[in-house]
């Protein structure tokens, strides 16, 4: 009667388990519940037509709703480069928020910038500053907002050995931070605007169901 009993209990686990990995794959085809912040980036990826793309790194989204906050992802591929936002809820898991995508070149640093504010009547401007660097003469990539001091942006590296960064930078107004490429000797390779009309990239706050 024991062995019985146990192997009834080990049918019922495994019979909950199966239950579980149905679930799993259920939301993940159908996407009706994000389990991880790659759900929302892999639905950010189907709606600008970019393809797969790999998550590099994330920063906290300072934007504090009633559901908390979220995450600003950074991700690549061989095409693009992008920066989009994610936000968690109980009933719906990782959703996915407005992104920027831009296209990869062959300039000394491939970057994106958006800029977003959560005090929409303060005076200054959060951005998030994204980039690779391509040309290995790059020794220093800075940012400067108008009227403020220059900031070199800390390269880190990604799993593949490439060099990037991903930075938090607070201008006086939107879409005012130039990025410069810099070699050993402090000489100019590159610099511009962090998007190619010369406004930043604007990451909306709104939640849509991309």
């Amino acid at each position: 009667m024991r062995k019985k009993r146990m192997a009834t209990r080990k049918r019922s686990a495994l019979g909950w388990l199966a239950a579980l990995c149905l679930l799993v794959l259920f939301c993940l085809w159908t996407g009706l519940y994000g389990l991880t912040p790659q759900s929302a980036l892999r639905r950010q990826g189907q709606y600008f037509f970019v393809g797969d793309l790999t998550l590099v790194d994330s920063v906290r989204d300072g934007y504090e709703t009633d559901f908390g906050a979220g995450r600003v992802l950074a991700a690549e591929n061989d095409g693009c480069l992008l920066l989009g936002l994610a936000r968690w809820t109980p009933w719906r898991g990782w959703q996915a928020g407005f992104a920027w995508p831009v296209e990869r070149t062959d300039s000394a640093v491939d970057a994106v910038g958006a800029y977003y504010s959560w005090d929409f009547e303060g005076e200054r401007y959060p951005h998030v500053l994204f980039g690779y660097v391509n040309d290995p003469r790059t020794a220093r990539v800075r940012f400067q907002g108008d009227g403020l001091p220059p900031v070199d942006a800390v390269l880190r590296t990604d799993q593949a050995g490439r060099r990037y960064f991903l930075e938090e930078y607070v201008a006086d107004s939107p879409g005012s931070v130039r990025l410069t490429a810099l070699d050993g000797q402090g000489g100019v390779l590159e610099e511009r605007p962090l998007s190619r009309d010369g406004r930043q990239a604007y990451i909306s706050l709104t939640y849509d169901d991309m």
